[in-house]
């Protein structure tokens, strides 16, 4: 029975929230996003951000299990993509980013 808890508890997905501050860009600067990220133990972190003008950004960075340092990916629908660098302080991550039209962002998700 242990082993099976242990085999379902390795596969579960835990929820947090997902802030995106855009800036630098003339029609996104200061744009806020919100919305939610799924970590998946020993996997990735999924996330997904949208504002209430239809701005919305999806993208995944990697959970390493032994550096508090990590890299994502981030896609918007207005076709801008970038790459950012996150600190993770125990289930939450914080981090900066450059889109590819070199607009800057700060991404939070966790509490």
């Amino acid at each position: 029975m242990l082993g099976l808890l242990c085999i379902c508890c390795a596969s579960c997905s835990t929820y947090f929230p997902a802030t995106i501050i855009l800036e630098n860009a003339k029609d996104t600067n200061g744009k806020i996003l919100r919305g939610s990220a799924r970590a998946i133990v020993g996997d990735n972190v999924v996330f997904t951000a949208n504002n209430v003008e239809g701005l919305s950004c999806q993208g995944k960075m990697s959970v390493p299990s032994s550096n508090a340092n990590t890299e994502g990916t981030i896609d918007c629908n207005n076709n801008r993509n970038g790459h950012f660098f996150a600190n993770s302080r125990k289930a939450s991550w914080v981090g900066e980013g450059k889109l590819d039209d070199g607009s800057r962002f700060v991404i939070s998700i966790g509490r």
